[in-house]
């Protein structure tokens, strides 16, 4: 239990138990281990609110809680087969499995290629390439890192205020800068980051898109 504050917990060898509370801030979580069952326990927070997000390919899986600047980082999540939480657990009673968050973290190559989420809230990185993203339902994080990201096109974006969809990315510090890079063709929203990268939005019309749909890491 970290409490109040930006903390960062180390687990060993053993079933180790973490828990965060609503408004415990920013913390991050390096557990290491085999062999055990080491659970995370969440409390004042139901599935809804939390969101996917973090590095599918450095193994960082992060999750963003809905009205709140809370933050949990989890080294490792994603890339181990042993040095991971196995159970993240809510009030309500609802389990998350560590296979079933890698079942939720989908992340393509240097390629393009056609990336689609399951139901729940999913974590998708496109990488190169002109990729097709759809998240289907539940609050899902599109992963935009560097210059590395081609063409892409997102085909299900809900944009607007409080609506749960995020585009995570780090070439843009702010959302006036992405209103910059904004541009409306046709019935799509398209984000130019440079001549060789873009993220177009199905069905999205520009002026509907708010600070809330955005992530500047």
């Amino acid at each position: 239990m970290g409490g109040l504050g930006n903390d960062l917990l180390y687990g060993l060898d053993g079933s180790d138990t973490y828990v965060f509370t609503r408004g415990d801030g920013q913390d991050t979580i390096d557990d290491n281990g085999l062999a055990d069952t080491d659970v995370l326990q969440l409390h004042g927070y139901t599935p809804d609110e939390v969101s996917l997000g973090g590095n599918g390919i450095a193994g960082t899986l992060v999750l963003n809680f809905e009205g709140t600047s809370d933050q949990i980082t989890l080294v490792n999540e994603i890339n181990s087969l042993f040095d991971t939480i196995e159970q993240i657990v809510f009030d309500d009673g609802t389990v998350w499995t560590e296979v079933g968050l890698r079942t939720r973290v989908i992340t393509g190559t240097a390629n393009g290629e056609t990336l689609t989420g399951t139901a729940n809230s999913d974590l998708l990185t496109g990488l190169g390439g002109a990729d097709v993203l759809t998240g289907g339902a539940g609050n899902d994080t599109f992963v935009f890192r560097g210059l590395a990201v081609g063409h892409d096109t997102i085909t299900d974006f809900s944009g607007g205020a409080g609506l749960e969809d995020r585009i995570e990315i780090d070439t843009f510090d702010s959302f006036d800068e992405i209103l910059t890079a904004l541009s409306q063709n046709g019935t799509d929203a398209v984000i130019t980051i440079d001549a060789n990268n873009s993220i177009t939005l199905a069905n999205v019309v520009m002026t509907d898109l708010h600070q809330d749909d955005f992530r500047f890491v």
